[in-house]
This record gives structure tokens, C-alpha cells and sequence, in this order.
């Protein structure tokens, strides 16, 4: 995903990847926001976490569903009838495809309701983030001029997300660190015009 939006992406502009049919589609970020990154200070290393056991976990749901990918499971309510963990995998998959697919056209506060939606499967279905990632998700949720969160890339650290009100990203990411994680000192970065931001919902 990484390199097909630097490669594609553009200024200012989402990018819409489909990975099984590789369409790619250009979206303007939702009116009156901008985008947030901030590190959450947990260094990742995905060699030590259990990335390749959620693949695994994944692969097996869909064979279980009769599925060759989970992206080709039509009725969202057909991995409840599987067993853990592989229910829960398979529902944070499903259910994010649904969600991209609706933020598309969603307005800002739409869109910050699917990340903070995400960021939940992300943590209580799939299982990839962290206690200083969800403290840090939730301070950020908890401000008004801030309309959605969540963990970006595959968990276990790293950094998060925010889609917040345009012309406050700065001033929002400089709050939360002094005010909230000065001891784990996170950075932020604000994405400057002309520069591509790669992330899933």
C-alpha cells in the first residue's frame, strides 16, 4: 500500500486502493479537515509481534468461510457462526471493507465516526494495538475540534491518525503531547500540501 501511494497518489487527495483488482481511485479529503500523524512514542518492529499470526488467523477464517479471501465475503453476519479468534479476525476485515467503502463519500464528521469505529476493531477484534496507542487514540477523540482516530499501519505501535478541523492539526498535535504523553514524548507531523499520507481507514 505503501509504495502504490507514493507512486499514485496525489496533493491533497485520498487514495482509494482496491488490492485485489489493484482499481485505484483519487477522493478529496472530507470538507473543513485536514489530516493529524502522530507517533505514539512505542517503536514497532513487526518481526516481534504477531503480525504473521493474524495473516494466518485471516487465511484460515476464509478457508473456513469457503472463501479464497476474506475481501469476498458477502454476508458480513457469516463469521459469526466461526470460532475465536478467527471470528473475531475475520469480522474486523469484513467490517473494515464496509467501512471504506463508506467513507468514500462521507462527510468529516462520517468520517471521523469510521476511524474511531476502526480503531475499536482494531482493537478488540484484531488485536494490534497497544495501551499507549489507545490512551492516545482517546485523547485525541476526546477534543471537539477533532473528529475521528485511530492506530495506522499494522498496530503493535507506531503511530495514529486523526482526521481533525482544517488549520488545527498543529496546534492540536503540540496540546496532546504536552498536556498528555510528555514522558513518552510522541511527534507529531502535519502533512504539508503536495505530500502523500499512506494509510488504511
Amino acid at each position: 500500500m505503501d509504495q502504490i501511494a507514493c507512486s499514485t497518489g496525489e496533493p491533497g487527495l485520498m487514495l482509494f486502493l482496491d488490492t485485489m483488482t489493484m482499481e485505484r481511485r483519487l477522493a478529496p479529503l472530507p470538507k473543513g479537515a485536514e489530516l493529524l500523524v502522530v507517533n505514539s512514542g512505542i517503536p514497532r518492529a513487526l518481526a516481534g509481534t504477531q503480525y504473521n499470526q493474524r495473516r494466518a488467523e485471516c487465511e484460515a477464517a476464509a478457508a473456513m468461510l469457503g472463501v479464497a479471501s476474506l475481501r469476498l465475503v458477502g454476508d458480513p453476519s457469516a463469521v459469526e457462526r466461526l470460532t475465536s479468534p478467527h471470528r473475531e479476525r475475520a469480522r474486523h476485515v469484513v467490517s473494515e471493507n464496509v467501512r471504506v467503502l463508506a467513507a468514500i463519500d462521507a462527510d468529516a464528521t462520517e468520517f471521523g465516526a469510521l476511524m474511531t469505529a476502526s480503531h475499536a476493531s482494531l482493537r478488540d477484534d484484531y488485536a494490534v494495538s497497544v495501551p499507549a496507542m489507545d490512551e492516545l487514540v482517546a485523547a485525541l477523540r476526546d477534543r471537539s475540534d477533532v473528529f475521528g482516530a485511530r492506530l495506522t499501519g499494522a498496530g503493535f505501535g507506531g503511530c495514529c491518525v486523526a482526521l481533525v478541523a482544517a488549520g488545527r492539526a498543529a496546534a492540536i498535535g503540540s496540546d496532546i503531547v504536552a498536556q498528555k504523553f510528555a514522558e513518552s514524548r510522541p511527534t507529531i507531523v502535519v502533512p504539508a500540501v503536495g505530500e502523500t499520507v499512506s494509510a488504511g481507514l
